[in-house]
């Protein structure tokens, strides 16, 4: 039999085809689906197509029964400004925190005040809504008269150089953290500017920018000429600005001082200086500090960090610096980096914990002060009136805790409270053996009040949910777990409050106040 001859382009015909079909199989495939999911992302695909034009009709859709201003807004746009303007300044009002007050505030509205420190006459409004305004401007605008001869005098001395360094709210090569205080023997020098403070209550700007940009110094080390404040921090007023508050507290029996900054300062110093009577923390919002001063507000704003005395004493401190990155060949970069070892032991979840520890005589908590290591806790803030708590109770519904307290108004003004909510968890031995992280305290929710009048009572209301009460195994389950044990519950007026309420129930010596025991067994509430 004649062999038949194999035809190898017909099999390579055979399987192109068969690719082709393949192919045009899958391209209708991805249109299909092209043409469903591309119109929920159109304006993303228009942006990076640079333009491109990619238009939907729409036209035909059946919009029956479908309310489609879904973009409605409860203003106009004659009304929105004054809603804007209204809520800045509430913002404003209620962000201010008062940190000391002997009963020096409020003063009468026919106060005059000093402004001292040449940051006064440059400070201004960061709220674009404000305008900029700076704080001659704003006490006018709240009917408080200020000594314009020192005002004049600090102004005219902001253009010669004084005032502070572009600080962390900056980047690029430009590094200035100076103070660049006026000394007060030019303020001696000026002929009446000392004698005009004469009658007028004394207010110290203490003021640093800090924020977003770069990392703050560790030491003043590069940024003073004056060898006494080289191995200080820019978290600590220089020479200059203590010898102008020093001059103050010896010639007059009420000084304010107002701190003016995003970060935490230390200001453990204030006990060496009795005659400031008066303290407010002012991070933003300078437009309510007049007001505050009057007492036509009464401050409600409640500290949002631990204002430790030496914030490089904390272990996480010990950890910033300048380590450098080097590239493959051993050879330093201008990249640093910063080594993160201390886990969720920072800020009050350090201090108060190790607090417990020293308490109970509990893990290796070493010798440690409290008192000398904090000045103020965190969640901490004073009032022109006194509040009493009463009636606190929890109610589970499914996986959310609902605490209800009833706040009354003791004193004799209106004033706003804030209620915080803190728990604790179990720390088990399987937690110490596992690793497992947990704070002696930690902030579940909190909420203000609305204005009372005195004698007045409101029932606040704060949620948590079960999902706040896990922690994180990163060693065994590398998931997030919920112990086994007794679970506190407590409202406080701040952190350290908190945990002597639960010290309290534990039976140890400090001093507890409004307090409730949760008990949370098998892991279930």
């Amino acid at each position: 039999m004649k062999e038949k001859k194999k035809h190898p382009g017909l099999a390579l015909k055979i399987v192109t085809t068969a690719l082709r079909g393949l192919v045009c199989l899958v391209l209708v495939v991805l249109m299909l689906a092209v043409n469903s999911i591309l119109p929920g992302y159109a304006r993303m695909v228009n942006s990076l197509l640079n333009g491109f034009d990619i238009s939907v009709d729409n036209s035909d859709v059946d919009t029956t029964d479908l309310d489609l201003d879904y973009y409605t807004s409860d203003y106009t746009s004659e009304t929105i400004s004054d809603a804007e303007d209204a809520l800045a300044e509430q913002i404003a009002d209620e962000g201010l925190v008062l940190l000391e007050n002997d009963g020096t505030l409020p003063l009468s509205a026919d106060t005059v005040y000093s402004l001292f420190s040449v940051n006064s006459a440059t400070v201004t409004t960061t709220d674009s809504l404000l305008g900029g305004r700076d704080l001659q401007t704003l006490f006018a605008e709240a009917g408080v008269s200020i000594n314009t001869t020192l005002w004049d005098f600090y102004t005219e001395k902001s253009g010669e150089g004084y005032g502070l360094g572009s600080g962390s709210i900056s980047y690029g090569d430009d590094e200035d953290f100076s103070i660049n205080e006026v000394p007060l023997s030019e303020l001696e020098a000026e002929d009446g500017l000392l004698e005009s403070v004469e009658g007028t209550v004394p207010i110290y700007w203490l003021k640093r920018v800090a924020g977003e940009g770069r990392d703050m110094p560790r030491s003043m080390y590069n940024h003073t000429d004056i060898e006494e404040d080289k191995s200080k921090s820019y978290l600590e007023p220089g020479s200059i600005e203590l010898e102008i508050i020093q001059y103050l507290n010896d010639n007059y029996d009420e000084v304010i001082l107002v701190v003016n900054s995003y970060a935490a300062l230390e200001l453990d110093w204030l006990e060496d200086y009795p005659n400031i009577t008066a303290v407010l923390y002012a991070p933003d919002g300078i437009d309510a500090v007049a007001r505050v001063l009057t007492g036509e507000v009464n401050p409600s704003g409640r500290t949002v960090d631990t204002f430790a005395a030496d914030a490089l004493a904390s272990p996480a401190a010990q950890n910033f610096g300048d380590y450098q990155y080097t590239d493959e060949d051993g050879n330093m970069t201008v990249y640093n980096y910063v080594s993160y070892e201390e886990g969720i032991y920072v800020g009050y979840k350090y201090y108060e914990t190790r607090y417990e520890d020293v308490i109970l005589n509990q893990g290796n908590a070493g010798d440690y002060d409290y008192d000398t290591e904090v000045v103020y806790p965190f969640g901490y803030g004073l009032s022109y009136t006194t509040f009493e708590w009463s009636n606190m109770t929890t109610t589970w519904t499914e996986d959310t805790c609902t605490v209800t307290v009833d706040v009354t108004n003791t004193g004799d003004v209106a004033g706003k409270d804030v209620v915080e909510i803190y728990i604790q968890s179990p720390y088990t031995e399987y937690d110490i053996e596992n690793s497992v992280e947990k704070s002696s305290v930690a902030l579940v929710g909190y909420a203000k009040t609305s204005e009372l009048e005195p004698e007045a009572t409101e029932t606040v209301e704060v949620s948590f949910s079960r999902e706040q009460l896990k922690s994180y195994d990163y060693t065994n389950a590398q998931t997030y777990i919920l112990d086994a044990g007794d679970y506190y519950v407590t409202g406080a007026t701040n952190a350290h409050t908190a945990i002597n309420n639960i010290l309290a129930a534990k039976g140890a010596d400090v001093e507890g106040g409004c307090l409730l025991y949760l008990p949370l067994c098998g892991g279930g509430v």
